[in-house]
């Protein structure tokens, strides 16, 4: 919601906003939160009013602040309560609301160079469709189709898709939560000179103004060994999304096997919270870093010997998070 052109109506719903707000006095002291940003930042309304605008974004914050401009827009970071770093498109300005100003984190114009700028950097191949049109695909899924970006831009999906498998996804389609997506599924991908088996794990997204799903791909080879990663005693069976320990299965979530999938693919390196939200949810809700959070408490409970000490997920602070194999000896029975 913008303020300056709804600003009787911001000051009625503001508090409901899924956009974190911030309402600052004139000295930019901060009075009161809606509930977006105690999902956002980590932290309950009483802590976050002790909390100054410069605790959460730096130094940065002043310039943002002090900006002269009716409405000023500014690329900063933030800090969440666990020290995990994350960029937000902010704005700042001044609006009727007992003669406080607010401050409001907000994506609106930049959201789908964020969403192509992010999903760029992936390795895993992605692409964004609205009811089967194809609206971007990174490089990762170019080089995996072995396609140039201009045979797949506008063309319908299930052009690529076998027929074999149009029906269940068509099926799927319909029947999927809008706010979950679709579970992961294989599919056959039909190529001018091949057909290829590819994982896929569809969730949704608002691209170009409209509601879209952006679809996670992994190509699986016959017969294929990256179909599961084992580490020493632990195996991620990625086509029937099962995890083992030691002989133990453990049961996870869907969202739960993908956040681990995501770390174990790049084990020892720190991933940020907001890159696991983006390639798993989708980037719609900018941000939004407490859904990830909240998953990975769960798998912590799942997998680790001692949640309150883990091992095999790691928090690095001020970045993100890391997989670490556990020590285990496979062999005993």
């Amino acid at each position: 919601m913008r303020p300056t052109e709804y600003k009787y109506l911001f000051q009625k719903l503001w508090k409901w906003s899924k956009d974190p707000i911030l309402l600052l006095d004139t000295e930019g002291n901060i009075i009161e939160v809606n509930k977006a940003s105690e999902l956002v930042f980590g932290y309950d309304n009483e802590e976050l009013i002790k909390r100054t605008p410069a605790d959460l974004f730096g130094d940065e914050f002043t310039q943002l602040f002090n900006n002269n401009k009716e409405w000023s827009k500014l690329k900063i970071g933030y800090v969440t309560k666990e020290g995990v770093h994350a960029l937000a498109e902010t704005s700042c300005e001044r609006v009727e609301v007992d003669g406080s100003t607010s401050w409001v984190l907000y994506a609106e114009g930049q959201r789908d160079l964020m969403i192509q700028q992010s999903l760029e950097q992936m390795k895993d191949p992605v692409i964004i469709h609205h009811q089967g049109e194809i609206l971007f695909a990174n490089d990762a899924c170019l080089k995996m189709l072995d396609l140039e970006k201009q045979q797949l831009l506008g063309e319908n999906m299930f052009a690529y898709i076998h027929e074999d498998d149009q029906p269940l996804i068509q099926k799927r389609m319909k029947q999927s939560d809008k706010l979950e997506g679709m579970e992961p599924t294989r599919i056959k991908v039909e190529l001018p000179s091949r057909i290829i088996e590819v994982f896929v794990a569809p969730t949704p997204v608002i691209f170009q103004d409209k509601p879209c799903t952006q679809v996670y791909m992994r190509h699986v080879q016959q017969p294929s060994t990256n179909a599961v990663l084992e580490f020493d005693g632990f195996r991620l069976d990625i086509e029937n999304q099962t995890v083992t320990k030691g002989n133990e299965q453990i049961m996870l979530s869907s969202k739960e096997f993908l956040i681990l999938l995501k770390l174990a693919r790049y084990q020892g390196e720190p991933v940020t919270v907001q890159t696991l939200f983006e390639s798993i949810w989708g980037a719609d809700d900018f941000g939004d870093t407490r859904t990830v959070m909240v998953h990975l408490s769960n798998l912590r409970k799942k997998i680790e010997d001692d949640n309150s000490n883990p091992e095999i997920i790691q928090t690095v602070r001020g970045i993100g998070y890391k997989f670490e194999p556990p020590q285990i000896d496979s062999s005993i029975d």
